[in-house]
Parts: C-alpha cells; sequence; structure tokens
C-alpha cells in the first residue's frame, strides 16, 4: 500500500507549537510503501504510545528488532511525526478553549511575528491554519478564566487591525476518542 502525505512548509516543533501550513503540492515521503505489518504497528502505537517493542512484535507476529526497524523506518519517512502524550487538563485544574480568528490578510511578516509571540506564550499550546469560515485556530489552556482572557487580548494586540471577526469556545467535556481516525487501521 502506498501512503501519499501532504508535507508541509513550516516544521512541527515538538511540544509548544503546531502550525500547519500545507502546501497545494502532495509530496511522497521518501516513497515509503506501507504494507499491513506497519499499519498493525501504527495501530498499536496509537492505542499505546509506551508499548514495548517486544509488546507490539507479540500483537502482530514480528520480532522485536523487526518492529523497531519498521518504526524507525516511518520515523525517517515522515509517517511517524512524533511520539507525545494526551493531558487531561481536568485533572491539572486547568481548562481547554478554542478561539477561531478571521483576518483579512496574513502574510509571511505576520505568521513569523505571530509564531515568535506564540513560542513565548505559556497557556497556547497549539494553532493551525485552517481553510472555511475562519483563518487561524488557537488551542488554549488557562487555569482561570481571566488568564484565558488575557490571552485572547494579547493574540488582539498581536494580530491588531487584521482581525475581522473570532470566536471562542470553552470546553465543557472531553469525550475519549481515539488517537487517529480508525479508516487508517481499515485495510488490516
Amino acid at each position: 500500500m502506498q501512503i501519499t502525505l501532504l508535507k508541509n512548509k513550516l516544521l512541527l516543533l515538538p511540544g509548544k507549537l503546531d502550525i500547519i501550513h500545507l502546501s497545494e503540492k502532495q509530496t511522497q515521503f521518501s516513497d515509503y510503501a506501507l504494507d499491513k505489518k506497519d499499519l498493525a504497528i501504527l495501530k498499536v502505537l496509537s492505542e499505546d504510545a509506551r508499548a514495548s517493542l517486544f509488546s507490539i512484535g507479540n500483537r502482530i507476529k514480528l520480532s522485536s528488532d523487526a518492529v523497531m526497524y519498521r518504526i524507525r523506518k516511518m520515523l525517517n519517512g515522515g509517517v511517524i511525526k512524533r511520539f507525545t502524550i494526551v493531558v487531561n487538563f481536568d485533572v491539572l485544574n486547568y481548562n481547554w478553549y478554542t478561539l477561531c480568528v478571521d483576518v483579512k490578510t496574513f502574510d509571511k511578516k505576520d505568521e513569523a511575528r505571530l509564531k515568535a509571540f506564540i513560542l513565548d506564550h505559556p497557556y497556547i499550546f497549539k494553532v493551525i491554519k485552517v481553510l472555511g469560515h475562519w483563518d487561524l485556530m488557537f488551542y488554549i489552556t488557562a487555569d482561570d478564566v481571566i488568564h484565558f482572557h488575557n490571552t485572547v487580548k494579547e493574540i488582539e494586540r498581536i494580530l491588531g487591525d487584521k482581525i475581522v471577526n473570532f470566536e471562542t469556545w470553552a470546553t465543557y467535556k472531553e469525550h475519549s476518542y481515539p488517537g487517529n481516525p480508525r479508516i487508517i487501521f481499515e485495510k488490516l
């Protein structure tokens, strides 16, 4: 099975910022063709990224060396971007907010200024450029509504008169979800 992915123009920085700026062209990463064993590894890792090579190998009937080789190949090929965790903000007494912003224009200079701001900001954990009614989607965590409000005001100052409109949402309840869409693994 051949997998074709969209290559990001901007580098994804681990742990602090994800700005996704997709090019118009599709790029194949290292001409890497995934087979059923690779998809099985991805499925196990999406369920538990801490799974040992031995336990993955037992589940999919491969040696731990073969699992390690395939994971390295998928990392080098760009199929696996990184290994990460999902934090339960409620347990840490933080709330998750989303801010969507519609901007008039957003050039490379604006993007660089926003990126520098986000890298230094303690409450913003993800920003993505999106298609549709909104242009930017900010994922913000804050320990109280005042910190969230102050963060929104800071974003307004950074973007200035470029903002046409914005809307905010507070997360009421996060339902459990799979790490990746199930469709990816249907061919197993």
